[in-house]
């Protein structure tokens, strides 16, 4: 009798034995995951706007970012190739801002950059000497215009004798402590 019961236990436990966790998952990556991003990384200009990005990877994937300017759908996607819509809102700030959006699957992280630049708030200088002479000293971005910020941060001027016929757009000069503008027009 105690033969006949093991003779029945041990095909009962090789069968017990041979069923795996019916919890885990079927297609979990191992190692490094291959996600790859076409473009590489997105520039938006300050107004709100959408894009698309392809995003191919050989194991699925989950999304999130680290600012909530930038929203993004789906919030994941399968082995393959997925389009993902990206949206930004206006950027009201006086920078230019980044936000990370990182694709994780199983161990392995990736991280794609979204930048928006910020409204410049040209300062208007009609007077042509002047600006040129603004844009060589003040324009730090070197992006040929003169923002809010950029005029907000200058504490002095001195532009004796440029044949400066209107100093309009000196108001926006916030901070200036100091102004030499004798001998022009």
């Amino acid at each position: 009798m105690k033969k006949c019961f093991y003779l029945l236990l041990f095909p009962i436990l090789a069968v017990m034995c041979a069923c795996g966790d019916d919890d885990a998952p079927v297609d979990s990556p191992v190692g490094d995951v291959n996600i790859i991003f076409s473009p590489e990384s997105l520039d938006f200009a300050y107004s709100a706007d959408t894009r698309q990005i392809s995003v191919t990877s050989d194991a699925d994937w989950g999304l999130s970012s680290d600012q909530s300017w930038c929203k993004y759908s789906p919030t994941g996607g399968i082995k393959g190739t997925t389009t993902v819509k990206i949206t930004v809102e206006k950027n009201s700030t006086d920078d230019m801002r980044t936000a990370t959006l990182t694709f994780k699957s199983g161990n392995s992280v990736k991280r794609y950059t979204v930048t928006q630049k910020y409204d410049i708030k040209e300062v208007s200088i009609p007077d042509a000497v002047f600006k040129s002479y603004c844009l060589s000293i003040f324009d730090t971005d070197h992006d040929g215009a003169i923002s809010k910020k950029e005029a907000k941060a200058v504490t002095s001027i001195s532009v004796p004798s440029k044949s400066i016929a209107s100093l309009e757009g000196i108001g926006s000069f916030t901070s200036i402590t100091s102004l030499d503008c004798k001998g022009n027009r």
